[in-house]
């Protein structure tokens, strides 16, 4: 490990950059994010598009129950999901299959694809106008972001089939 030592305790610009890359956890799909879309598949799955409990999902899923409410509340919100009262109420799917993208419910549940704080933070660095990192890292950031954005629901299932729900825990 290697220590420095600024004048005042004070870092350059370019060391809290690096902090901040390393506490924010950058393109990493949390917890969260992964559940979401595990969730989001075992509806698509489910037959004509009824109303599914968040128990029964997280029972097949085998994911916290109250975990899985958090974030139906946010895909909910966004629009891709939408809940039915009643005997046989649950959550089902807002939108068909083909229109909900990987990118949309990462955004959903406050993800998001973020590749450095340059790119997302205005004024992290005061190297920005000057960097040629920077533009790198926006392009980049870009494809990504590009690339889950024309993945949906329906091409991963029709891509991977269903045996994509019951991946080992973890995985997806």
């Amino acid at each position: 490990m290697v220590f420095f030592i600024y004048k005042e305790n004070k870092l350059p610009q370019y060391l809290l950059a690096i902090e901040n890359l390393y506490n924010m956890n950058i393109m990493r799909i949390t917890t969260k994010g992964r559940y979401a879309i595990r969730a989001i598949i075992n509806m698509a799955l489910h037959e004509d598009n009824t109303p599914i409990s968040i128990k029964k999902i997280s029972i097949s899923e085998d994911l916290s129950p109250i975990f899985l409410e958090q974030i139906f509340t946010k895909l909910k919100k966004a629009g891709i999901t939408e809940s039915v009262r009643g005997a046989s109420g649950g959550f089902r799917l807002a939108k068909d299959i083909d229109k909900i993208t990987i990118l949309e419910i990462l955004e959903a549940v406050e993800e998001g694809v973020v590749l450095t704080p340059c790119t997302s933070t205005p004024n992290v660095c005061d190297r920005i106008n000057e960097c040629v990192l920077a533009q790198f890292w926006g392009d980049t950031e870009k494809k990504i972001q590009d690339l889950l954005g024309d993945q949906t629901i329906q091409s991963i299932i029709s891509k991977y089939g269903p045996s994509v729900v019951n991946c080992e825990k973890g995985l997806l």
